[in-house]
């Protein structure tokens, strides 16, 4: 995942060599770029606004729970695919 968001260039990554330690391994810090940063902000706006309430929008509480409860089941199911098309490679 964060190799995807490098390569639209939303993070960049900055290796760092192995510490002293024998067999110690590479450590890779990610840090998000000002486009990362300008993108994250405005999905978080648009997720804020679809879950609060809205005078154009009338939903009741119990819609917003359910969208919310949709949003986080989307989330998951995304996640289980995105593991199952890397077990596949």
């Amino acid at each position: 995942m964060l190799k995807e968001l490098q390569a639209e260039g939303l993070v960049k990554a900055v290796r760092l060599a192995p510490r002293g330690r024998r067999g110690g391994r590479a450590r890779i810090y990610y840090d998000l770029t000002p486009k990362g940063l300008s993108t994250s902000t405005m999905d978080r706006s648009v997720l804020f606004a679809l879950l609060s309430p809205s005078s154009g929008l009338p939903a009741s509480e119990k819609d917003r729970e359910r969208m919310a409860e949709r949003l986080l089941e989307a989330e998951e199911l995304s996640e289980f695919g995105a593991a199952l098309a890397a077990a596949v490679r």
